[in-house]
């Protein structure tokens, strides 16, 4: 039995979540949290609000409220539409004036300066005298020095580059679409340079997406530029070291999923054991989930933060997902222009949607989500093909699930297992091709039973193999048809089916 620590990167609360959240990391996390535990591994899975965002200081401003209201009113709205989509996060931390947060971080902070990849220096800095603000995140924008579409200086959500505000062009205020001034602060900042082997080490012995590594690959060639940890007028969290600024949001993220996993085990288990046997153990495997636009933070900064402390994983995992587009278009809450999760689900079957989604997971692209292709599939396919197969199994009903199978279908199940075994591995995972593995069993149970064929094991390896995608499905057919589900994943993980015949 392994052990995983998997993480999902924070939301930021200035809102609700939409259906790009669920086919990004969201249910991937959620998916493949329930396939480890399927085969016996103990999982943690946690996640937590961005409270410390600068884009909650905007909202603030543009709605004359407090912050701080804001991310608790929004943080109740998340949790309720996660619960309500299917997605069981072990643990949600609030970090806003949270001392395991901020105990976390202040640890990484001082470790990063004992290994001196943590250091200080002067730097121009973006301001507004009009607006009162520091343009670094959410009050400046322009157009983004690698890639040159329009970003924010922190993140760039098409390059996924981290932008250097002195190089872009066109960067201006936020609020009044000035041009800044320049103002020499002095700013703590990650020596990204130093440490380019181990990163390119790093990257060797992890498992990583292909557009992942190369944006890894290009950020560490030829010398790349150190990372700013610290704002002033920001949002970030107090590191007491005023003259420098606070800690943004972006590189607190590592501390973050530290600081969850000790609140979870320490206050909701009272098992605070628990959190030195997940993050002290040399055996346990970090697996993040995160956008393509948080690569920089996940894949360059986390490593060398964590590398030099207690918490230094050998194994890690970093499963980015591309953006998803509706009906065509770019997903956009200010043009409304989005589906917001809450009303999806309640508009349709919950396990329903996590099935499409999953299916249209934009793991290496990008993806869209047609609202009427949607409709047209959860009617013929979700309600009757499925349905008609349930049928069918509970009146085939045999005494032993791989009953009715024939000698040349052996093959089949070798394929099936060895698929399910690769997309289920944590060092080759992917919810899309599980969901299309999925599917394409139930169609060839149809197949046999408009065929007058048997199609008992075939449903039943489909709704067991399927549960971490439509859990509440997959038990109701479990019940209607007398699988024993226990005993479909004990012959599947253990192989043993591989030598059964008839």
């Amino acid at each position: 039995m392994s052990k995983f620590i998997i993480t999902i990167t924070p939301p930021t609360p200035n809102g609700d979540l939409h259906i790009g959240h669920l086919a990004g990391p969201f249910l991937s996390a959620d998916i493949f949290t329930r396939a480890q535990r399927q085969k016996g591994h103990d999982c943690v899975l946690v996640s937590y609000s961005d409270d410390y965002q600068s884009y909650m200081l905007r909202r603030g401003l543009e709605q004359g409220r407090d912050p701080v209201a804001i991310g608790e009113d929004n943080t109740r709205k998340i949790k309720i539409s996660l619960q309500m989509a299917g997605i069981e996060i072990d643990h949600w931390m609030t970090s806003q004036d949270n001392s395991y947060f901020r105990d976390a971080v202040l640890e990484l902070y001082h470790q990063g300066v004992n290994d001196r990849n943590i250091y200080q220096k002067n730097a121009l800095a973006p301001y507004c005298r009009a607006c009162n603000v520091w343009g670094y995140e959410a009050f400046g924008r322009g157009q983004c020095n690698h890639c040159g579409q329009n970003s924010d200086a922190s993140q760039c959500e098409e390059c996924a580059g981290a932008p250097n505000y002195l190089y872009m062009k066109n960067f201006t205020c936020k609020l009044c679409g000035a041009e800044h001034e320049w103002i020499e602060k002095e700013h703590a900042y990650l020596n990204i340079g130093k440490n380019v082997y181990k990163l390119r080490q790093w990257l060797g012995d992890s498992a990583v997406r292909r557009n992942s590594r190369a944006f890894a690959e290009r950020e560490l060639a030829p010398t790349p530029e150190d990372w700013q940890i610290t704002r002033h007028g920001d949002a970030g969290l107090d590191i007491g070291q005023p003259a420098l600024g606070k800690a943004h949001t972006w590189f607190m993220g590592a501390a973050g999923y530290i600081a969850a996993t000790r609140e979870h085990f320490t206050v909701n288990r009272q098992t605070p054991e628990l959190f030195d046997a997940f993050w002290y153990a040399d055996d346990t495997t970090l697996v993040h989930f995160l956008g393509y636009d948080c690569l920089y933070s996940h894949g360059i900064a986390y490593p060398i933060l964590l590398a030099g402390s207690r918490y230094a994983k050998k194994t890690q995992r970093l499963y980015t997902n591309m953006f998803l587009k509706l009906n065509g278009l770019n997903l956009s809450t200010s043009r409304n222009h989005a589906i917001w999760i809450r009303d999806l689900v309640s508009d349709y079957d919950t396990d329903s949607v996590r099935l499409y989604m999953a299916l249209l997971a934009p793991e290496e692209q990008e993806s869209d989500f047609v609202e009427t292709q949607f409709v047209d599939w959860h009617q013929a396919f979700y309600q009757q093909k499925i349905e008609s197969l349930t049928v069918a199994a509970m009146h085939e009903a045999p005494a032993f699930w791989l009953d009715g199978l024939q000698r040349d279908e052996h093959k089949l199940l070798c394929e099936v297992y060895n698929r399910w075994s690769t997309v289920t591995s944590a060092d080759s995972f992917s919810s899309r091709k599980l969901a299309q593995l999925v599917v394409e069993l139930y169609e060839m149970a149809h197949a046999r039973l408009l065929a007058q064929r048997p199609l008992y094991y075939l449903v039943a390896l489909a709704s067991c193999i399927g549960a971490p995608i439509t859990p509440t499905l997959s038990r109701q057919i479990h019940k209607r048809c007398a699988i024993n589900s226990a005993l479909v994943l004990d012959n599947l993980i253990n192989a043993t089916f591989l030598d059964y015949s008839i």
